[in-house]
């Protein structure tokens, strides 16, 4: 993982090293990748991903899909968009399933590439609702109940990717975001337990393995 990964979002605000889905995902990389035995800590593990891994914030989601538009060098990046509101973006049904809504993506965005062939980037990631959802599984699993959730949640994310001592609690976290194959015999990624593992393969130097599809 040695070139530059972006990833863009649709959250707005600066400056987006505050941006809390983004310092999550760092977190629990981190929680994954790092290894006892590279005797470094927690924060400096974070560090050096944040000198590989660069956010870019576009606030909203036609701005999002505008700045993948006009990529110079689309490699090495990955889009979350939140799924509450791409289809009204898209013109689609919101009824309308996961792939299609994805396929509809890659070709809106100017991308040759479409769901079923992720090898490649850009890679384009649905998160099922929005960041408030994001937030609202952190505090299940911290068994706390928010204040204002929608408010709170960039917050809320923050403090759950500041220490190593919520690690458990942040991979208990991105299981809320892995979802059963149409045939039932996998589990697969979704969301930012996706962007963690394409985050992960990418370091392991790793093919990224397209999802099954319903």
């Amino acid at each position: 993982m040695e070139r530059i990964i972006r990833i863009l979002y649709e959250d707005k605000g600066a400056p987006a090293s505050l941006c809390g889905l983004h310092q999550f995902i760092l977190a629990c990389l981190t929680d994954r990748i790092a290894k006892p035995e590279d005797n470094i800590s927690f924060h400096r593990h974070i560090r050096k991903l944040k000198a590989r891994i660069e956010p870019r914030l576009s606030g909203g989601s036609g701005n999002l899909r505008n700045n993948l538009r006009v990529l110079s060098d689309p490699g090495m990046s990955i889009a979350a968009f939140d799924s509450d509101r791409v289809h009204e973006l898209l013109g689609l049904d919101k009824k309308t399933c996961r792939e299609k809504v994805l396929n509809q993506l890659y070709v809106d965005c100017g991308s040759t590439f479409t769901a079923r062939a992720e090898y490649t980037s850009p890679w384009i990631v649905l998160i099922e609702r929005n960041l408030e959802s994001v937030a609202e599984d952190a505090c299940v699993v911290q068994n706390i109940k928010p204040e204002n959730l929608r408010q709170n949640a960039n917050k809320i994310l923050l403090e759950f990717a500041k220490t190593t001592e919520k690690s458990s609690l942040r991979q208990k976290a991105l299981g809320c975001w892995r979802r059963t194959s149409p045939d039932g015999q996998k589990t697969y990624a979704t969301g930012p337990a996706r962007i963690v593992e394409i985050l992960e393969r990418l370091h392991a130097r790793e093919p990224i393995i397209p999802l099954p599809h319903s």
